[in-house]
């Protein structure tokens, strides 16, 4: 008589059973549940991530388009039917062998998802930078407070939620290493890592999607620009010297930036200084917002 097995994960004691059969013995499954005795022994041999097929819905509406589409149609018609099924623009491979033998667009998704998430990760950067302060740093922008400071610096906001954001593509760039490592690690025409391949791209896309929300509703929608600290800012660039080239030529343009430099001043007052422009000239062409087109 085959040995009768039961759930490590799943108390099928107090609940009815069926017992299935499978080439290596027979198991009792809850009788309840629409999977069968192939998944109840992953339950029993895999304990180790407590990640299940279900929490990626994805994955399980996958599943069953394919079964649905396999049940309508041949080899030679399942793509199409698999696409009228899913909606989605699925066609055949060109060379079903090599498409057999390797994961590269498993690859080429996973880079896709990471590339996104380093474009985020690059925006967080740039706002935890021009909200740096409120004294020592640019603190050219205000984001708004969604945790008390640091006891230490009264008064100091926190960018919590770019952080937040940063640890997020911290999480995806490792998921991509993941799928890196188990796409190279198939052998011949088997690839017996795509379950951890479409786990961390879940996990990445979803991620980063919900980090994508937070950052947008909890902390751009909220920045307020500080326009005095960045007015005062570019008018004390000394590249605005450039736009006194056409009136003094290049080397006394560079030697009033200098000036500037060195004295701890404005190109406008090293400018009017030196004495070569008329102070409405330098007013019109110093003018940041004209230079920029900003208004």
């Amino acid at each position: 008589m085959p040995r009768l097995e039961t759930a490590t994960e799943t108390d099928i004691e107090s609940q009815p059973t069926r017992i299935e059969h499978d080439c290596i013995g027979s198991a009792a499954v809850p009788a309840n549940v629409y999977w069968g005795i192939h998944t109840l022994r992953a339950i029993n041999n895999f304990p180790v991530s407590g990640i299940t097929v279900s929490d990626h819905p994805e994955i399980i509406h996958a599943y069953g388009a394919v079964k649905l589409a396999c049940a309508r149609a041949n080899r030679e018609l399942a793509a199409r039917h698999l696409a009228t099924i899913t909606g989605l623009p699925i066609r055949p491979a060109a060379d079903p062998v090599g498409a057999t033998s390797g994961v590269s667009d498993f690859v080429m998704l996973s880079s896709v998802i990471k590339r996104t998430a380093l474009h985020l990760g690059k925006i967080a950067n740039d706002l935890r930078l021009l909200a740096s302060g409120p004294r020592a740093g640019l603190a050219e922008i205000q984001l708004p407070p969604r945790q008390a400071g640091s006891s230490i610096m009264p008064g100091k906001v926190n960018p919590v939620i770019p952080e937040c954001v940063n640890q997020t593509v911290f999480m995806v760039m490792g998921m991509d290493t993941t799928v890196s490592y188990a796409a190279q690690a198939g052998q011949l025409q088997l690839n017996a890592f795509e379950p951890v391949m479409l786990h961390a791209m879940l996990d990445g896309m979803h991620m980063l999607a919900r980090a994508m929300d937070t950052l947008r509703e909890r902390c751009v929608n909220g920045i307020k620009v500080n326009k005095e600290v960045g007015m005062a800012e570019a008018m004390r660039s000394s590249s605005l010297a450039t736009s006194l080239i056409d009136y003094v030529g290049y080397e006394k343009a560079v030697q009033i930036a200098k000036d500037a430099l060195a004295k701890n001043t404005t190109v406008r007052a090293a400018a009017d200084k030196e004495g070569s422009i008329r102070p409405e000239i330098l007013d019109s062409i110093l003018d940041p917002r004209d230079l920029t087109r900003v208004y």
